[in-house]
């Protein structure tokens, strides 16, 4: 039976597969290659967990089998099973000690268990067979400084460069790794330079620029950077926020919601932590993280599987309704299930886990709907502060579409709100709110109230944030292990006179804010 390849099959020829492939097991259940091809399809289809029953199978047919053995640590991977993914890749690297392929997929799952010391141990054996293979130098400096390690961190770049200067990804990692004096700013900004000769439109050159000279207050230079950084990043061909936002607001209103809460599941273990991307997300999951009972999840994208299953980005309000319309009740409990069983394997030690993907703020009322019991924790910031911390960051393709004018990042903040302020009225006590300034200036304070309303007990030790967040891969990876600072609060400021498209833009909702935060003073 031919290998097939799932991502070249349309959803009918997959179908149909999975029905051959199955009626040849169900003749010969002990069929090598059709246990393994039908893993494939399974896991093609989003069937992780059926998957590696079949995987499983072919193993104890043939333990040695490296293909059988890389699909299972693959799709444990993909689970977030990393535990499993371990056992399986280690398997791999017992057989095959040399094959640095096996040795970096070993690595990286020991960065999603947050164990980046041990990881480091199998970066380096790459390094020893190959001392100049980039993944693995990529690798080990990210895994350096998700320890903190950030001396080790500029090391590694260091031996980056001696195999290419002008490394664009790297200098990128070292500026955003420290706070850049202006002796690290020249040197930086020399070899920027060179690399722009190069490749002047590579988008990350200039991202490294801003930094640099942002960090030594050179904010008319580093704004000039930051421009152009944005008008040559690359961007997704599409963004479904406008056509989510619509049919939200549209159809998931109060009563929808409530006639379905019954018939979802009820469990209180996940807590979703969201916002506009740079509001504070990581902050607030580091501080919760730190409770014996709540596991670090990062950003998972399970939510959106869900939305995407129930039609929320469809382009037409009409097409989502007759979605909506054609869902039985008890389907809903399905929606919620599959989240838990995707998300089964961070709870294996404590109770409770986080999922701060900023922008399940736009699914926030699906959520509600197929997992009432669940905990919303929605993170607020200065909004200009919000838009240029954006603006400041190489983002990937998908923020770009937004991102990259500051007329256009002003609007969709502005969409932002008024969709929150939709949740507010269909979700009456539907979320927990925190304000990223507030936390800074009142951490202990915001962590009590945070912590009640998950429904845990305070514990002394939260105080200690920098012990939480073992694996942290945002943008915010270095900040989040620092002590919490206010420098970053009212940092738009400095760059104030470029910033007059984006003010006024966003118009009055900077007052509305700003009283706010007065009101929680007061």
């Amino acid at each position: 039976m031919k290998r097939p390849d799932p991502k070249n099959l349309s959803i009918q020829q997959r179908l149909k597969l999975i029905h051959l492939t199955k009626t040849e097991l169900a003749r010969n259940p002990k069929n090598l290659t059709a246990l393994v091809n039908y893993g494939l399809l399974l896991r093609a289809s989003d069937r992780t967990k059926e998957a590696s029953t079949y995987l499983a199978r072919a193993h104890k047919i043939d333990r040695r089998d490296l293909e059988v053995l890389s699909l299972l640590a693959e799709t444990y991977m993909e689970s977030h099973a990393y535990p499993l993914a371990r056992k399986y890749i280690r398997k791999l690297c017992e057989i095959a000690p040399k094959n640095v392929n096996y040795l970096q997929f070993y690595g990286e799952v020991l960065i999603e268990m947050g164990k980046p010391n041990l990881a480091d141990e199998k970066f380096e054996a790459i390094l020893k067979i190959d001392p100049k293979n980039s993944a693995a130098l990529k690798f080990l400096g990210e895994s350096k400084n998700m320890q903190g390690r950030h001396d080790q961190t500029g090391k590694v770049h260091e031996q980056i460069r001696k195999i290419n200067e002008l490394n664009a990804n790297s200098l990128y990692q070292e500026a955003n790794t420290k706070k850049n004096s202006l002796d690290d700013a020249i040197r930086i900004d020399a070899l920027v330079k060179k690399a722009i000769k190069n490749d002047p439109e590579n988008s990350v050159l200039y991202y490294t620029r801003g930094k640099i000279w942002s960090d030594v207050k050179e904010y008319d230079k580093a704004f000039e950077a930051y421009k152009l950084g944005n008008k040559y990043s690359i961007k997704s061909p599409e963004n479904p926020f406008f056509f989510e936002t619509n049919n939200a607001m549209d159809n998931l209103t109060k009563e929808f919601i409530r006639q379905r809460m019954p018939f979802a599941v009820q469990s209180n273990a996940p807590i979703f932590i969201f916002g506009m991307p740079r509001s504070g997300t990581t902050l607030t999951e580091s501080i919760c993280g730190t409770h014996s009972k709540i596991n670090a999840g990062g950003e998972l994208t399970f939510a959106s599987d869900m939305s995407n299953a129930i039609g929320l980005s469809s382009p037409t309000k009409e097409a989502f309704r007759q979605i909506l319309s054609e869902i039985p009740m008890k389907q809903i409990q399905h929606f919620g299930q599959r989240y838990l069983d995707k998300t089964a394997n961070l709870r294996k030690h404590t109770h409770h886990f986080t999922d701060k993907m900023p922008h399940n703020f736009v699914k926030l009322g699906l959520l509600k709907m197929n997992l009432p019991n669940a905990k919303f924790i929605h993170c607020r910031r200065h909004p200009i502060d919000t838009c240029i911390s954006i603006f400041f960051n190489s983002m990937n393709e998908f923020h770009n579409i937004y991102k990259s004018d500051l007329i256009e990042l002003g609007l969709y903040y502005r969409r932002y709100l008024r969709l929150m302020q939709h949740w507010r009225e269909h979700i009456p006590d539907g979320f927990h709110e925190v304000f990223y300034e507030d936390i800074v200036a009142n951490t202990e304070l915001n962590a009590r109230r945070m912590i009640g309303y998950i429904g845990l007990e305070w514990e002394d030790s939260m105080a200690n944030r920098q012990k939480a967040q073992k694996s942290v891969r945002t943008l915010s990876s270095w900040q989040v292990r620092q002590p919490v600072y206010t420098s970053s609060a009212g940092r738009w400021k400095n760059y104030e006179k470029h910033l007059g498209p984006l003010i006024d833009t966003l118009g009055p909702v900077v007052e509305e804010y700003e009283n706010e935060l007065k009101a929680l003073n007061s």
